[in-house]
Formats: structure tokens, sequence, C-alpha cells
């Protein structure tokens, strides 16, 4: 992140964080479902079912579940054409409650329909309640096709602007959506890889002289973004489809027999690494990641990311929701169990410490 080498800096006085164990809440630890071929959006015939794939986001669930509800609505809008037999459906499934199926659940609705939404857990027992719901634009890896990333690019414009209107709105769409000052600080021989995958929206940009209440001074970039408190977000997302008649089933299945059993002749399929057992697709690679919660602290309110010298699996990120400070920053890659590892804990605790003299 380089600015012009003439721009004034601006003296920025924070507040610094505790990252004392007296200060620790909880922690948790979830699986990122990342698919090495991206984001599936498409549809496929299960004898005389439609099924609309729309999973595969990769930690980036939140920031793009917008844009692939949209394109989701318009791959059934496309089938209904071809296939006028489905065109007025008594009541659609939707497979899987994490952050892309009760979007997609909450679109279906605005078209009219009537959903029916089928998982073996919901919030707050999915990885959709672990995520930090930090707001940003997903990795584009240099082995990604250009259709691939032309999507993603798309993806999260529409989400962008849906979530721009909410923040925007003095009374949106759904709550928990507000703007957020971040602050970016790089490390010596920090990696372009972890950079990039902090890439931002950013709306306001400047460099800043940061000065910390312990006495630290950091040289960095603050910007001013969109943020989501995941916890609010979700929770007002789960209500409103409650109110509007959507109807939560509990069930775990085994197999695309036990798909094809249900009565909706259409079906959404938001089951992200549940695909790998329904469908069969081979393509997904867990990447674990830990979180430590934090009590809330007075003069907070601010996000951060610090880079570590030489890492791309390891950074800093504190992300401040109403009740807690969120605190992560490690992709354990191939890791599938969602267990909490102490030595991780101990290694994000040790980074952030030293980056903020707090050790």
């Amino acid at each position: 992140m380089q600015s012009p080498v003439n721009e004034p800096v601006e003296d920025v006085f924070l507040v610094a964080p505790d990252f004392s164990s007296a200060q620790i809440m909880g922690l948790n630890v979830g699986i990122r479902p990342f698919r090495t071929s991206g984001v599936r959006l498409q549809a496929e015939y299960l004898s005389d079912k439609l099924i609309i794939h729309n999973y595969g986001y990769g930690g980036s669930g939140l920031s793009l579940c917008w844009g692939g509800s949209q394109e989701a609505m318009g791959i059934l809008r496309q089938e209904q054409n071809n296939h006028p037999e489905l065109s007025r459906p008594d009541a659609i499934a939707v497979l899987g409650a994490g952050i892309i199926g009760i979007t997609t659940a909450y679109d279906l609705l605005a078209q009219g329909c009537r959903v029916n939404i089928y998982a073996d857990a919901f919030s707050p027992h999915l990885t959709s309640n672990v995520a930090a719901g930090i707001f940003s634009a997903p990795t584009v890896r240099a082995d990604m096709s250009a259709v691939q990333s032309e999507l993603l690019n798309h993806l999260f414009a529409i989400s962008s602007q849906r979530f721009l209107a909410m923040a925007q709105s003095e009374r949106p769409e759904l709550s928990g959506v507000k703007f957020i000052t971040d602050y970016h600080f790089e490390a010596e021989s920090a990696s372009e890889l972890k950079s990039e995958k902090f890439k931002k929206t950013q709306m306001r940009k400047k460099r800043v002289r940061v000065h910390f209440n312990n006495g630290l001074i950091k040289a960095g970039i603050q910007t001013r973004e969109l943020g989501i408190d995941g916890k609010i977000f979700i929770e007002d997302l789960y209500a409103r489809l409650l109110s509007r008649g959507v109807l939560f089933h509990q069930r775990k299945f085994e197999s695309v027999r036990d798909i094809s059993g249900l009565n909706e002749k259409i079906i959404f399929n938001c089951t992200s690494m549940g695909s790998k057992i329904l469908f069969n697709d081979t393509s997904f690679r867990p990447v674990r990641g830990h979180l430590i919660y934090f009590k809330p602290q007075p003069g907070i309110d601010y996000s951060l990311y610090h880079s570590l010298p030489g890492e791309t699996d390891y950074w800093v990120k504190l992300y401040p929701w109403r009740d807690r400070l969120i605190l992560g920053g490690v992709f354990e890659h191939g890791k599938d169990e969602a267990v909490i590892d102490p030595l991780v804990i101990e290694r994000l605790l040790e980074n952030a410490r030293v980056c903020f003299n707090r050790i």
C-alpha cells in the first residue's frame, strides 16, 4: 500500500489495544471453505429437480454474499424461462443456513417465493458465526482463471453497493453495517501476498503517524471502510427470515439421494464444504482460522491490520464488534478439524503483543 511521496502525513492519537490475558473473554475456531476452482454458481438437474449451486466463497462469503445471491436469482430466472413448469413452485428449498444460504433465502423472499431452509446446524453454531465479519475484496490468486477473477470482481461490486446503501441509510435494510476507520501497518520485509489478501474498498485513504497512548508511534495508512458487526447482521437476517415465514428444518443430508427426496422442485445448494460429499466436489482445500475474543475496551472503535516480517500465513488483525474485540491472523492450510490449538492461540497473542508493545 504505497502513497505519493509528497502526500502530507497526519498525526493521529489512539488508545493502544490491551492484549493481556485478563481481557480475554473467549476463543473460537472455524474452517474457511476454500475451493481451488473458486465460486460455483451453476445450474444442474437431478431427475426432475433444478439444483442451483451457490457456494465456494473461501472465507469471503460475507463480502460477496449479495453478489452471489443476485447471480443465483438470475440463474433461476433463466431456467424458469427455459422450463415454464418451474415458474410457479409451491416452495423453494435452500440447503445450508450460513451467510450464503440465508442471504439467498432473503432475496428469494423478495421475489415472492416461499422458502424452506434445510441444514444440520443453525446460527450461532456455524462457520459464518465464527468469522469476524471483515468486509474486504477477495484475494485474486495468480493461478486463478480470468473468468473466475472477473466473476469475483462482479460479485464484490454488487455486494459493495448493497452494503454501502445500508451504511448510509437512516433506516437500513439490515442492521450491523456501518463505516469504520481502519489502520494498516506494514512490517519491514512484509510479504506482498499479505497486502493482496487484505486489499480493501478504500473510501478515503491517507498517510498517518499514529501515536498510541502507551508511547508507541507507528507510520501507516488510515482508510474509511465499510464495517460489519457480524453478530448483529446475522441475527437480524435470521429474525427477518423467521418473521416472513421461512421454515427452518434441521436435517443432515448424507447423499444426493436424500436431496432427491425433498418435495421442492427447485433447490439452492449453499452447503459449501458439504458439497464435497453431496456432489462429489473434490476441489475444496480447507483452511483453519482461530479467533480470540477480548472484552470491549474504551477508545477501541477502530480496526487495524499489521503484517509480520516474512510471513504469509500469520498477521495481526483487530476488529471491533459492539460486545467484543476480535483478534485474528492465521491461515492454517489443510486443517479441517474445528479444534482450538493452544499453540496457535499463543502465537496470535505473542504477535499482537510484540506489534503493540504489550509484551
